[in-house]
């Protein structure tokens, strides 16, 4: 089977790469430096554009080599699942099989503002929660209420980017 494997640089990709070895893989990533680009198990690197700044041209990028290789499962990692799903329809069409949902799933999934919402209608227990859409209100509120204990988040972030508290001790 041949299989794609996207974001080359990263350790889940690696992962990825040693646990399918017996298959034929291929990696996808946008940067000349990737952990995958040495491994033994890596039959071709497939460079392309950033997808966050030249979308049209990584989708093109993916839909030819798809076709040309004959790719049979698209593994997209880390932040290009958003991108690739975005395409999915499309490049089902070339009999190639994505590991990823819908990219309105995605999005619902990975906005923390929705997955309260669905918390709540599933009647999971969550943690009092507040929406700021200003800093300078999320400041005074938090001002205002010393004693608080607190962790703010954007409603999307990459890992723990732009994540702060006063809650959580952090000790090494």
């Amino acid at each position: 089977m041949k299989i794609l494997i996207t974001s080359g640089r990263s350790f889940v990709a690696l992962d990825f790469v040693r646990i399918l070895q017996n298959h034929e893989i291929f990696v996808q990533e946008s940067q000349e430096e990737h952990i995958c680009k040495k491994s033994c198990y890596v039959r071709e690197t497939l460079h392309t554009k950033s997808p966050k700044y030249f979308y049209v041209e990584y989708k093109k990028s993916i839909s030819k080599f798809v076709k040309k290789r004959k790719i049979d499962i698209i593994i997209p990692t880390c932040e290009d699942i958003f991108y690739i799903s975005q395409f999915r329809d499309e490049i089902t069409e070339l009999w190639v099989k994505i590991l990823s949902d819908s990219f309105e799933k995605l999005r619902l999934l990975h906005s923390k503002k929705e997955v309260l919402h669905l918390s709540e209608w599933l009647w999971i227990s969550i943690p009092q929660t507040k929406e700021f859409k200003e800093k300078k209100i999320l400041k005074t509120y938090i001002n205002s209420y010393p004693e608080l204990k607190y962790v703010v988040k954007p409603q999307f972030s990459r890992f723990a980017h732009f994540i702060s508290s006063n809650a959580i001790t952090w000790s090494i």
